[in-house]
């Protein structure tokens, strides 16, 4: 959106004679904003198609609304004055007109990306096929285009007002400027009063919750037991559940281990991941599953039936933890097909067909590759022994996963945790390849014997010069900022050559 509206303004402020002034003012300022945060965007365009898009966010997220609905929630005052008096709205409609009659560049300016950012927050439902041009449009959320939206719409009510002010002082008996600037504010004071109540709602909701949690004895003795026993995931419900209504205040239980540095079996935290949207699919009564994930935890409310490999091992007023056994973070495959992950959704109906056939359970994994001429090992046999040893896990922290492994037969390992290119592998401290297994799960192949595996998450060495430069970059902007307008001054010398 910035680079949108920086490439907006320029375009407004632009005139033939002064072309260069601006491209080069506008690529120095955007030479330094690219070095900058080069670390972010950078590796984020690179890697992207290890992102998800979740199918089963709203369509409107993706999709908006259309320009019908739009307008007509703009028109009507709904837009930008729902429920009160469409004082702003009125206000906005002065400023548009103002604008349009002053032709200034800041009034130009307000119109065209007040123009713009309203024909993208259109949406798909308008714009179809024509929004697959925008970079990165898959996972795009093109209903908050609305945000910059409002954004240039409180510069045009800002021209309104202004040109409300200039009607106003121009007269010369106070008493007649009073009268007018007394309707404004009175105008204006519902929506202050809609604010000052909906602060004051997250106010007391706040208050309540801190209170909640304060008083609550019971869930800091589970997230103390869950601290101090073996590192696994842990499970308190689904929102479209029993866990939905499981909560400590305004909180799901599954919010608050989370906010305490647990691992939970919750979206929408890893939601960005394509394996997140599975856990909507958990069955909570399925054993496989919780070896799936890797589930050996589950906080619930007393008196809630649970599955019978489930046991009680805390007991408060209002938490029972339960524990079962897992195999840990590893767990050896039988066999490894291959699959094209495709597009994001593609990649995701393949998993999902996969979750539910229940292959994990007899451990059938696929082995996804984004091209089909780079495949990884899938679709190899394997002796009848694979799948049939042990793993076990030896340290497990956010970044780090070593788990010991004894197989009698080569053996694809499959490590639950998300698959991603940052991840190296190695066994017994020999690099080694890995790929993504389903559901987007770490896959590497493991050869008969007793071997310690390795997988620790490291940014890389671009992401560390990025970060780098970005750094100098910043640094050079902060020590030579007094030469900016001096450098602006050549720059204007040359134009007017």
């Amino acid at each position: 959106m910035i680079f949108l509206a920086a490439i907006l303004v320029f375009a407004v402020a632009m005139r033939p004679a002064r072309a260069r002034l601006l491209l080069a003012r506008l690529g120095a300022v955007g030479i330094f904003a690219a070095a900058i945060t080069s670390y972010f965007w950078l590796p984020f365009l690179r890697d992207q198609k290890y992102l998800q898009a979740s199918p089963y966010l709203q369509s409107w997220k993706y999709d908006s609304y259309g320009a019908q609905k739009i307008l007509a929630w703009l028109l009507g005052g709904d837009l930008i004055d729902h429920g009160r008096l469409p004082v702003l709205t009125f206000l906005l409609a002065l400023g548009v007109a103002a604008a349009a009659a002053r032709r200034t560049k800041v009034a130009t300016m307000a119109i065209v990306l007040f123009a713009v950012w309203l024909l993208l927050y259109f949406g798909r439902v308008t714009w179809g096929p024509i929004a697959d041009l925008i970079p990165m449009h898959e996972g795009m959320l093109f209903d908050r285009f609305v945000g910059a939206f409002e954004f240039a719409a409180i510069l045009l009510i800002g021209i309104g007002g202004e040109w409300l002010w200039e009607r106003f002082s121009s007269l010369r008996d106070p008493w007649r400027v009073a009268a007018p600037a007394a309707l404004v504010v009175a105008l204006m004071i519902p929506a202050l009063v809609e604010r000052y109540r909906l602060y004051a709602v997250n106010t007391r909701a706040l208050e309540r919750t801190r209170d909640a949690l304060a008083a609550d004895s019971d869930l800091a003795a589970i997230v103390k037991e869950l601290k101090s026993l073996p590192h696994a995931r842990v499970y308190a419900g689904l929102r479209t559940g029993w866990g939905g209504n499981f909560r400590v205040g305004l909180l799901h239980v599954y919010d608050v281990l989370t906010f305490n540095d647990l691992d939970v079996l919750e979206p929408p935290y890893q939601a960005i991941s394509h394996n997140a949207d599975l856990v909507f699919h958990f069955d909570d009564r399925n054993s496989a599953q919780y070896g799936l994930f890797d589930v050996k935890y589950v906080v619930a409310p007393p008196g809630t039936s649970m599955a019978s490999f489930l046991k009680p091992i805390l007991t408060t007023r209002h938490f029972v933890l339960y524990q079962t056994s897992t195999s840990g973070y590893g767990q050896l495959a039988t066999q490894v097909a291959s699959g094209f992950a495709g597009s994001r959704g593609q990649l995701f109906a393949g998993n999902l067909a996969w979750f539910r056939r229940g292959d994990f359970a007899s451990g059938r994994f696929i082995a996804w590759a984004y091209r089909l001429d780079t495949g990884p090992i899938g679709g190899m046999i394997y002796p009848s022994g694979a799948g049939t040893g042990t793993v076990s896990d030896d340290l497990i922290e956010p970044d780090l996963i070593r788990l010991r492994v004894d197989t009698p037969a080569p053996a694809p390992l499959i490590i639950k945790t998300t698959y991603f290119p940052k991840w190296h592998l190695t066994i017994d401290g020999i690099p080694t390849r890995s790929f993504m297994a389903s559901p987007s799960f770490i896959g590497v192949e493991v050869p008969a014997g007793k071997h310690i595996v390795q997988a620790e998450y490291e940014s890389g060495a671009l992401k560390k010069i990025l970060l780098f430069a970005g750094a100098i970059a910043l640094l050079c902007a902060f020590a030579f900022r007094r030469r900016f307008p001096a450098f602006d001054a050549a720059l204007r010398r040359r134009a007017a050559r």
